[in-house]
């Protein structure tokens, strides 16, 4: 498969030696020369690094010069991952190893793919670059990059100020060695704390770190979807320790350790930037009796941390409002991104000022029946809708724009206002009109963009749906920062003008 004719038939012999079978055929193996593939296999792992990194490389040039940073993101790859590939090539049927190891184990497999790898590199060197077995190939271009567990720990303790080491327990003889890791955690108050978790069978050194910081990060995700009142008591103490040093750990975070915070969901802003107002209540809720006495009071550096995630996810840099307003195209297409985006912007910053749901109604009326047919029906009713600044905002510029779609096309337009369970339907019927095409993007970015508000497309009609606020006089302080922060105006307002705005300027000259 490798090309390597009769060249590595020493390598080869190497790279498929346990250290288990030369410990127990030691003999044999000194006179036969024969070592095992321990080196082998630590210089196959930097070829492996090496070869999946030029192909993320080639993978990001393919497409553009300026990568996001997942793209950017190179990163080892795990014995799982090697692993794999070595299942695939079926080394562990010619594995060579003792009684007691039947190279089936994922170290055992993994070391073996990577010394193999590594007599490819050393008989063909840098060819291996472009030329190279489909198998390993598809396997390369495959990798997702992501961050392991111990990463993925390390990197929240970093942004926390959480100090963390780990210790080993290490039992058997030679190549029959079992590891334990024990994580110790230090907050930014000085309180420590231990953990340790054991595996079944004979783990190694890196497998006993994974799994250890594997199962922290298991814990702390454990109030999003489950129960803390049935954890064990040592489980609930580490939850509880880890939501602590946070809070007390939280200082200033660039935008950029905002973006990772919220990729990891840390403390409930995954939640929040994705309108999933319930879980983040349900999340609240469950974190709350861990946090104590201390856990009463919500400090400003969490209030300012859910404003501002909320900040970027609405209008920062990679915000899908940002990203269509900057469509530089002067097709059709380009222009109504641009416009979407302006109209979304005066609906988050502005919004009319009428007081009441039906002002907004009447006064777009009393301009729209000038240029088209309007039907309006009004079946609100006694019933009682409060809502946001924002709530008139959308419905403001939803009116206009499906107001000048259909005059436009050169037909009628029908607005139907319902409620039910507290949230306003406002339905809007155009005959003859590529609903799709016309409002498409303006029904995401409401959706994304403000709070409390979902908007959808049919064949021949737009669907606005206004939320009624949340009311907050009886929930815990946690619960209510985030739901303040969520139904707030950017932080920032000058991040709603200059690049935003300039969008629907250049449509404009066009």
């Amino acid at each position: 498969m490798f090309e390597l004719g009769h060249r590595a038939d020493g390598l080869l012999a190497q790279a498929l030696t346990h250290v288990s079978w030369v410990h127990e055929n030691h003999a044999a193996a000194t006179a036969a020369r024969q070592r095992d593939n321990h080196v082998l296999a630590h210089h196959g792992s930097h070829v492996v690094n090496h070869l999946a990194a030029h192909v993320r490389v080639r993978q990001a040039l393919a497409h553009s010069l300026a990568p996001d940073e997942d793209e950017a993101r190179i990163l080892t790859a795990s014995d799982d991952d090697t692993a794999r590939l070595g299942a695939t090539l079926q080394l562990a049927e010619g594995l060579l190893t003792s009684r007691g190891e039947n190279g089936q184990g994922r170290t055992a497999v993994s070391d073996a793919t990577q010394a193999v790898v590594a007599a490819a590199w050393r008989v063909h060197g840098p060819r291996l670059l472009v030329r190279r077995p489909a198998v390993l190939d598809d396997w390369l271009s495959g990798l997702e990059h992501q961050h392991d567990p111990v990463t993925a720990l390390a990197a929240m303790a970093t942004t926390y100020g959480i100090e963390h080491e780990y210790t080993y327990e290490v039992s058997g003889l030679d190549h029959l060695k079992n590891f334990t890791a024990t994580i110790r955690l230090r907050d930014t108050r000085g309180r420590v704390h231990r953990w340790t978790e054991c595996l079944p069978g004979i783990p190694g050194k890196p497998e006993a770190k994974k799994a250890t910081a594997e199962a922290v990060l298991d814990i702390l995700a454990i109030p999003v979807n489950g129960a803390v009142d049935d954890l064990p008591a040592a489980e609930r103490d580490l939850l509880a320790f880890l939501l602590r040093a946070q809070l007390d750990g939280l200082g200033q975070p660039t935008e950029r350790q905002r973006a990772r915070m919220l990729a990891r969901g840390d403390l409930g802003t995954d939640l929040l930037t994705t309108g999933d107002t319930e879980a983040f209540l349900a999340w609240a809720e469950r974190v709350r009796p861990l946090l104590g006495p201390d856990g009463t009071a919500v400090p400003d550096a969490l209030r300012d941390l859910y404003r501002k995630v909320l900040d970027d996810t609405r209008v920062g840099s990679g915000s899908l409002l940002r990203r269509m307003a900057s469509n530089t195209g002067a097709d059709a297409a380009n222009v109504v991104r641009r416009n979407a985006a302006e109209a979304v912007r005066r609906a988050q910053s502005s919004g009319p000022q009428a007081a009441s749901v039906r002002d907004v109604v009447q006064d777009w009326w009393r301009d729209q029946a000038q240029a088209t047919g309007v039907t309006v029906r009004d079946d609100m009713r006694q019933e009682v809708f409060r809502p946001l600044p924002v709530h008139l905002g959308a419905l403001d510029e939803t009116l206009t724009w499906c107001g000048e779609a259909a005059e436009v096309a050169g037909t009628r337009i029908e607005v139907e206002l319902t409620i039910q369970d507290g949230t306003l339907h406002v339905w809007y019927g155009l005959d003859t009109v590529d609903v799709h095409a016309a409002c498409d993007d303006l029904a995401r970015l409401l959706t994304h963009t403000l709070p409390y508000t979902d908007c959808l497309v049919g064949d021949d009609h737009v669907l606005l749906r206004l939320h009624g606020p949340l009311k907050t006089a009886s929930l815990s302080s946690l619960a209510t920062a985030g739901m303040d922060a969520y139904v707030s105006v950017p932080v920032d307002r000058r991040r709603l003008t200059g690049d935003i705005a300039a969008g629907p300027m250049r449509a404009q000259n066009e």
